[in-house]
């Protein structure tokens, strides 16, 4: 088998293992998949979007080419993108809400919060968990949720000495060995098990990507709009190029919240952060609530109007 096929073969056996997680967080709470999957914050009107540029330079194949087609050649560039994927925060954080899914837990802006620290003699000022720590912290997660596969997949391809010695841009590759100095001292790594950790990420991230897009496209399948308890609409925003992007929570007041994720950054309007970092509505005055459903302050007098309506 060539190397290509190697590679998609290790990146659908990845993907498999993910669908299987993401469809377990499904049935147990949807709209906790939908948070996640959005990765819902409580900030408007923020202009940036680091996943989304680091999606379509993965996706364009840049330091992925090689790897894909040819040998598992290990290069500076393979190396300084293998750093770059594990270190990536925001496949940790939604990995993290997913397992949290399963196991009936909330969605939380910040899932590694409790791994902070603050910093000593700094009034307000924290330190977050490293990558060892959220990586340890994600396969403790794995365990309580019974994804043990996903704990398996990320010892394929996570080696904190590597990305240590890549962070640092110490080290020197030879024929048979990557060598680095650590706090002083010559460390060295066998070339094939380099060569292994670079191939398994990319193939993990290959089909944590895929894995993404896909289930923001299932929720274009699903009906647009849902009752939920006290009067409240839930309306799933999607379209047909990327799939879910966001969504609106209609409360009987005619007040609504609204989140919005797309490349161009992000739009949050009436959603706030509880203590614990989980999410919550402003539903606006209760006095002026009715027992009525209401889409943008008008009633729904008709549900079956809305044909795609749940």
């Amino acid at each position: 088998m060539d190397e290509y096929s190697k590679f998609i073969e290790k990146a659908q056996n990845y993907a498999e293992t993910l669908h299987d997680l993401y469809m377990r967080a499904l049935k147990a709470n949807p709209f906790e998949v939908l948070c996640t999957l959005l990765r819902v914050d409580a900030i408007e009107d923020m202009d940036w979007e680091f996943y989304e540029e680091s999606r379509k330079a993965f996706e364009e194949g840049e330091g992925l080419a090689n790897i894909q087609k040819n040998e598992k050649s290990l290069s500076r560039g393979e190396l300084t993108l293998y750093c770059h994927k594990v270190e990536m925060a925001a496949p940790h954080e939604m990995l993290a809400n997913i397992l949290r899914t399963v196991v009936h837990k909330d969605y939380l802006v910040k899932p590694f919060g409790c791994l902070g620290r603050p910093t000593s003699g700094i009034a307000f000022s924290w330190v977050g968990p490293t990558t060892r720590e959220k990586f340890d912290e994600l396969k403790r997660q794995a365990k309580e949720a019974g994804e043990l596969k996903l704990s398996e997949c990320i010892d394929q391809f996570f080696d904190e000495s590597l990305r240590s010695a890549i962070s640092s841009a110490d080290f020197e590759i030879e024929d048979e060995y990557l060598k680095w100095t650590e706090n002083g001292n010559p460390k060295q790594k066998p070339r094939a098990i380099v060569d292994e950790a670079v191939f398994n990420c990319m193939a993990f991230y290959s089909a944590f990507l895929a894995n993404h897009n896909h289930f923001k496209i299932m929720f274009r399948e699903m009906p647009r709009f849902h009752k939920w308890p006290d009067y409240q609409v839930l309306e799933i925003l999607s379209n047909e190029e990327v799939g879910l992007f966001g969504f609106n929570l209609h409360f009987p007041n005619g007040t609504k919240a609204t989140f919005v994720h797309n490349e161009e950054g992000t739009t949050s309007q009436n959603i706030f952060h509880n203590p614990d970092g989980s999410i919550q509505f402003n539903p606006g005055f209760n006095d002026a609530h009715e027992e009525l459903w209401k889409i943008d302050g008008e009633e729904v007098s008709n549900w079956q109007e809305f044909s795609n309506a749940s």
